[in-house]
Order: structure tokens, then sequence, then C-alpha cells
């Protein structure tokens, strides 16, 4: 079954997670006249699917920074990885990411990596979760508070604690105006996937 995650996370809170394993033509769009490449098609088309099936939204518009404005909820994200995509709506703001847990993160941490993060020691994890992790909560942090301000990973977003029992990670996200937020997120685990979402 396609469908591998649904979740309630409170009652204005739900995501799905959803393995691609159906043609184009499944989803009823068989044409995406912008997108050239094949896979970005069907990662398209589920994403509508998803939107409509579990959202009932039919129309979707993007924001300066590709942040998601549905015309029919308030607030949607989304994200997708190697032939899976995520989807998560709430009443208020949220970020979602999902990432396969690979050596992609590794060798790009440099980029993303900042002093304030958690060290991977803390909590054990082998280096290629740990660099997957960090990267996949600075996403979702990036993707809640893009309509704020276009946030730099390895300065602006801190993954500065991760609570290993209960799968919960705290972010702090500085903006550039001196102001701080601090950010609980939620993780999960599929199918060599991380999924993280904010609360």
């Amino acid at each position: 079954m396609p469908l591998k995650k649904q979740l309630q996370i409170d009652e204005s809170n739900s995501l799905y997670v959803w393995k691609i394993e159906e043609e184009l033509e499944f989803f009823g769009q068989t044409e995406f006249v912008e997108i050239s490449n094949a896979a970005r098609k069907l990662e398209k088309a589920c994403t509508n699917y998803l939107l409509k099936q579990y959202f009932g939204i039919n129309d979707l518009k993007y924001d300066q920074q590709g942040k998601p404005i549905p015309v029919s909820y308030k607030h949607i994200s989304i994200s997708h990885s190697k032939g899976y995509v995520a989807v998560a709506g709430s009443d208020k703001n949220i970020g979602i990411d999902i990432e396969e847990i690979g050596n992609k993160a590794v060798r790009i941490s440099r980029k993303f990596r900042g002093k304030k993060d958690f060290n991977i020691d803390d909590a054990g994890f082998q280096e290629e979760l740990y660099w997957t992790m960090i990267w996949s909560v600075k996403e979702a942090c990036f993707k809640k508070y893009s309509h704020v301000e276009h946030l730099i990973f390895s300065n602006q977003i801190h993954c500065v604690a991760v609570a290993v029992n209960t799968k919960v990670i705290t972010a702090q996200i500085e903006f550039s105006d001196g102001k701080k937020v601090s950010e609980e997120l939620q993780y999960d685990f599929i199918d060599g996937f991380i999924v993280v979402y904010t609360l």
C-alpha cells in the first residue's frame, strides 16, 4: 500500500507520507507542461492527489520563497525525497521534511552545520543519521518560517537538544532583528528515511 504513514498530530495537525509506486496516470493528471523530468512530474501528481484526497485542496499557489499557499486550507507543508512524498496540514504554520538517511548529508554538512548544534555523542547516533537529522530539522524550520525571513541554516537555525526516548528535537531560530524562537520538532523513521515536522 502506497500510504506509509498517516498521523493526526493533534486536532488541527495531520500528516501523510506516501511511497510512490504508481504510474502517472493513476493520479488522474497526465501532463505538467512546466516540468520536463518524469520523476518530478510523478511527485507533483502525487502531491496534488494527497492534497485533494486528504485536505480537500484543489488549488495551490506559492509565495516568493516557494512556500505553498492553499486557497481552501490554512497551512500546508510539502516535502519529497526519492519516491516519497510527505504532506502536513495545520491551522497554524507548520514545516515538514523527509530525507533518505545516507551519506549525502555528511558530504554537505559543512554548508549547514552550526556551532550551537547538539553534539553527535549526545544522542549516540551514527554519522549518517546524525547529519541527515540535523539537515532535516533545519529544512522543516526553514519551511515554517520562510514567510518571515530567508533563514541561513548554519547561522540562524540551531538544533540544540534531542530527546531520543520521545523522538523530540529542540531547535532555536535566531532572526536578523535579534528575536529568538524555540521550536520543538517530532521525528520518525520510515523505510530508511527520516521524517521531521514541527509541532
